[in-house]
């Protein structure tokens, strides 16, 4: 029996539950089990499988964990050494999800060469002693958007530099359709099915703030966007942003 437990510090526990939320499809298929816990000081996720299905389990299990280190642990060392301006929350959380596409596939390669596994694996443990590279990288990033700070507060400089980040983005799903009802947008795929953000590590309720940040994460080859609700300067941006790429309703 393949037995395995993932725990971190509470001031990261937002990670587990999208690891959790990510594995369950994947521990489906290995027959297996996994728990989630939150009591503790630290929150776990543990999974277990017979030895058989060991191998597919830990391939998912891999991918999910370099999702987890790039979307909330690189999230977060973003923030906390750039000194962007924080005036409009629109382009301030666009931009620095930007920052965090940058390279993705990059870092994930980075975090899935450093990952091994026991019985047990501390998440903050490994990020703090064994991604000491990546973070030197990242920490590079952060002083050259804080030397070009000046150029985000102008809307056609920053554009266009958010337009470079987005474009360099390698896509991670074909189609995407967003709609606002009430305070919030539902996401569907290319099959006008509800989007398994879960699976694609994107946040369940997601606002004015937020919608621009969860399209460029997952950076569709075509969106569909009704208009509806939408501020102005959110369809201002996703024209330019994405240009032919993308249908206005």
């Amino acid at each position: 029996m393949f037995e395995l437990s993932i725990s971190v510090d509470g001031e990261n526990a937002d990670c587990m539950a999208g690891l959790y939320n990510g594995m369950l499809a994947a521990v489906r298929r290995a027959d297996g089990v996994i728990i989630r816990d939150e009591c503790s000081p630290r929150c776990s996720v543990s999974l277990a499988c017979e030895d058989d299905r060991r191998e597919p389990l830990l391939i998912a299990l891999t991918d999910h964990l370099s999702e987890v280190v790039v979307n909330n642990f690189k999230l977060k060392f973003l923030k906390k050494n750039s000194r962007v301006p924080k005036g409009n929350p629109v382009n301030y959380n666009a931009f620095i999800t930007a920052l965090l596409t940058f390279d993705r596939e990059w870092d994930k390669e980075i975090v899935a060469r450093e990952l091994f596994y026991g019985r047990e694996l501390s998440l903050d443990g490994f990020y703090n002693f064994r991604l000491k590279e990546l973070r030197e990288r990242w920490r590079e990033v952060c002083k050259l958007a804080s030397e070009n700070a000046g150029y985000l507060e102008h809307p056609d400089t920053f554009t266009e530099l958010l337009r470079f980040l987005v474009g360099s983005a390698d896509s991670r799903i074909d189609a995407v359709s967003a709609v606002k009802e009430g305070a919030f947008y539902l996401l569907f795929d290319g099959d006008d099915q509800p989007l398994d953000r879960a699976a694609l590590h994107v946040e369940e309720e997601i606002t004015d703030e937020t919608i621009l940040p969860a399209l460029i994460r997952l950076s569709p080859k075509l969106l569909t966007f009704y208009r509806d609700g939408a501020p102005g300067e959110i369809l201002y941006l996703i024209k330019n942003l994405y240009g032919d790429n993308a249908e206005i309703f």
